[in-house]
């Protein structure tokens, strides 16, 4: 008696006068979790969220609150927190500065104002606040790369950020606008995308105005503001 063999290859199945394979069960739904981007989301938030228990595990919170503000951005926050003005990046009453930009500085300064001015509860309001930029920063990265190149790339590109060492390190171990300046320039990309072929003014005031505070933000992002606009008016030409 022979013994029938299964084939591991998929069985063709006619529908409608033409051969169809049967895909394999499991795969699809496999591939559909990685390119997910609620998936991503929630294992690079995890990730920063470990990497801050282990790093606050390891000195003293006396230390946290202090050290990692004592630079320009937080020594202009305290001075705001303190009622003395946007002034005083040297941790020595200076007077008026433009040393920084002001948007950071003025978040931080809000966390002065409702934890308290180097304190511990402060120090983790920062970082949190740092780990949701970066976090969220996956979300115009993974639309901006899905209209470029496809789902696949743009979950790749998503996890990479997700997984990136310097993505998971400087938003905790850093107090400046890293980590907002990311979140930013994502955003900008995925706005130069959609407003690309628009001829909605609200949309273009909208863009206008997130360039603005953008640089307001971080001002060395200004270096890719021509590239982008140059493309906006080469793509708009075309189409004409």
């Amino acid at each position: 008696m022979r013994h029938s063999r299964v084939s591991s290859k998929p069985m063709p199945i006619k529908s409608g006068g033409r051969r169809q394979f049967e895909k394999p069960q499991g795969s699809g739904g496999l591939a559909h979790l990685l390119t997910s981007v609620w998936l991503i989301l929630a294992v690079g938030l995890a990730v920063r969220l470990g990497f801050l228990l282990e790093y606050t595990s390891h000195y003293s919170r006396h230390a946290l609150g202090v050290i990692p503000f004592l630079f320009e951005s937080g020594n202009i926050a305290y001075s705001l927190a303190t009622g003395q003005g946007f002034s005083s990046p040297f941790r020595v009453p200076t007077g008026p500065t433009a040393w920084a930009t002001p948007v950071y500085p003025f978040l931080l300064s809000l966390i002065f104002r409702a934890f308290g001015p180097y304190t511990f509860a402060a120090f983790v309001c920062a970082v949190s606040l740092n780990i949701a930029f970066v976090t969220l920063a996956s979300i115009p990265l993974f639309f901006a790369a899905k209209r470029i190149a496809g789902v696949k790339v743009a979950a790749a590109a998503c996890w990479i950020w997700a997984l990136f060492p310097n993505a998971v390190l400087i938003p905790v171990e850093s107090l400046w606008e890293a980590s907002l300046s990311a979140l930013l320039v994502a955003t900008i990309l995925w706005g130069t995308l959609r407003v690309n072929n628009s001829d909605s003014k609200p949309a273009w005031s909208l863009y206008g105005l997130f360039w603005g505070f953008t640089l307001m933000t971080n001002p060395s992002i200004a270096a890719v503001l021509p590239f982008l606009l140059g493309w906006l008016l080469w793509r708009g030409r075309r189409v004409r």
